[in-house]
């Protein structure tokens, strides 16, 4: 990355800057090329346990009402155009977490689910 800043708080504030003109895309980018290959790499290798905890921590009741929760806590309503790419990163949030827990053995999913924001 080629900047004409000098100073290491310029570089900063013209990252900073840069952030906030292109996060959505940039956390876009994030969710479809890291979470989904590791989401597709757990179900792979961790079908059984998976379903188990899908079963066990279905979406509609853990899934769907803290990621509304949080949407709404975050001002972003359902009349902001943002409202279904935030649902969208949500929903892959709630899966990695379920996943995630599934692959470890672990059963924190609940926070684990609350952690992810």
């Amino acid at each position: 990355m080629n900047l004409p800043m000098q100073t290491r708080e310029d570089r900063l504030e013209y990252r900073k800057k840069y952030y906030q003109k292109h996060r959505y895309e940039l956390c876009k980018k994030t969710i479809n090329d890291i979470a989904y290959n590791r989401i597709a790499f757990f179900y792979k290798n961790y079908k059984k346990e998976i379903d188990n905890y899908l079963l066990k921590y279905p979406y509609e009741e853990y899934g769907d009402k803290i990621i509304k929760y949080y949407l709404y806590r975050m001002e972003i309503y359902k009349t902001n155009s943002v409202y279904d790419d935030c649902y969208d990163a949500g929903m892959t949030a709630y899966l990695y977490s379920v996943y995630i827990c599934a692959s470890t053995a672990k059963d924190y999913v609940i926070p684990y689910i609350k952690k992810s924001r």
